[in-house]
């Protein structure tokens, strides 16, 4: 007759499996996100650490599955290199791969900003420039459309203009300080002009006399005049 055998038997408390069920399911259904490596495996180690004390441990290689298949895409290279591999990765090298992998995106990342960065400044001082132009366009159309404006009006002015009376000739046209050039000869004995207006009485010429140039060029006399006892000679185009 054999006697009793009691075996040790060990009991987890009802709501210590409900905590193995929860960790369990966070450790299977907690993606990175936005979160970093570092504060990530942290997590995924602590929940580990909490079923290891609730006698349900995890091992480093299934601990390890879990990470992978929840990094996202921008480690899909890290994980297609560790399903490769013949040996299983640790933990502890998991943690420098994908730390350096980290890194290096945050590189790439910082280089694809400042080539932004600068072709949105470039595009801006292009913007800018042709802004300028289309300024200065505008600018100088207004400029010229004015100074036309003016142009017309100063024509308007110059058609309308009162008449003004010379008070050395009494002619119409010109006032004293405007009075045509005059020619004195050597001897400042006879005068020339060009306009008869200058003259106050005069009478035609037909006399065989001309004026004589420095060029030796003639110029023939059409009228003359005498004025405070000195002779005026006009002499016509």
């Amino acid at each position: 007759m054999h006697g009793n055998i009691s075996l040790p038997v060990t009991l987890v408390p009802l709501e210590s499996r409900g905590c193995i069920i929860s960790l369990k399911a966070k450790l299977t259904t907690n993606p990175r996100g936005s979160r970093s490596i570092t504060a990530y495996l942290t997590d995924m180690r602590a929940i580990a650490d909490d079923l290891a004390l609730a006698q349900c441990p995890v091992t480093d290689e299934d601990l390890v599955v879990y990470v992978l298949t929840q990094l996202g895409e921008e480690y899909n290279s890290i994980i297609s290199a560790v399903r490769v591999r013949e040996t299983p990765i640790s933990w502890g090298e998991l943690v420098d791969i994908l730390t350096d992998h980290e890194r290096q995106l945050k590189v790439a990342d910082d280089t694809r900003q400042s080539l932004l960065a600068t072709a949105n400044a470039t595009q801006r001082t292009s913007s800018s420039w042709n802004n300028q132009q289309s300024n200065y366009g505008r600018k100088y159309h207004n400029d010229t459309a004015n100074s036309s404006t003016n142009r017309t009006s100063w024509q308007q002015w110059g058609t309308h203009r009162p008449t003004v009376i010379c008070k050395f000739c009494n002619f119409a046209g010109h006032e004293t300080k405007a009075s045509p050039p005059w020619l004195f000869d050597s001897g400042a004995s006879h005068h020339a002009t060009p306009s008869i207006k200058s003259l106050q009485t005069f009478s035609e010429y037909s006399g065989p006399d001309e004026v004589r140039l420095g060029d030796g060029n003639p110029l023939q006399i059409s009228h003359i005049s005498r004025i405070f006892e000195r002779g005026f000679l006009y002499y016509g185009e």
